[in-house]
């Protein structure tokens, strides 16, 4: 799959940034899982939050690697939606576990306090500072 059809739908446009941005992008992605990390002791909803915005801002690093930024609403769906597209299909558990997160990062911001276990919580830190690693190596 590529990324032409999520263009002609806009849920994309062209976006060229200088290589600075993207690796300050990346840089605020490794800041976070290490706050993510520091969060356990803390709050584990909110170590769960920061964690998937670790995997986000990796996310849109690499669209802005390869040229592009999300428009519109639901850009969170769209970085993911991106990512499939254009990432190999060994990444398809990765960017599932990635979305199960979305999905769960957005009942703890918005609807439920203490949604998050410790199992969680922790295992979110360990994708994210997983899938922040394979992306910047690809970028």
């Amino acid at each position: 799959m590529t990324y032409q059809p999520l263009e002609r739908a806009g849920l994309i446009e062209p976006y060229r940034v200088p290589q600075a941005e993207i690796r300050d992008l990346l840089e605020v992605a490794r800041r976070d899982v290490k706050t993510a990390q520091e969060l356990m002791n803390i709050d584990l909803d909110w170590a769960l939050i920061v964690a998937y915005n670790a995997a986000l801002q990796a996310g849109l690093a690499f669209m802005y690697a390869k040229g592009y930024r999300p428009r519109g609403p639901d850009r969170h769906k769209t970085v993911i939606r991106f990512l499939r597209a254009t990432l190999d299909p060994s990444f398809k558990s990765k960017l599932n576990r990635l979305d199960r997160v979305r999905k769960k990062r957005h009942r703890a911001v918005y609807r439920m306090a203490g949604a998050v276990s410790e199992r969680e919580a922790k295992g979110t830190i360990e994708f994210a500072e997983e899938f922040v690693a394979l992306l910047a190596d690809l970028i």
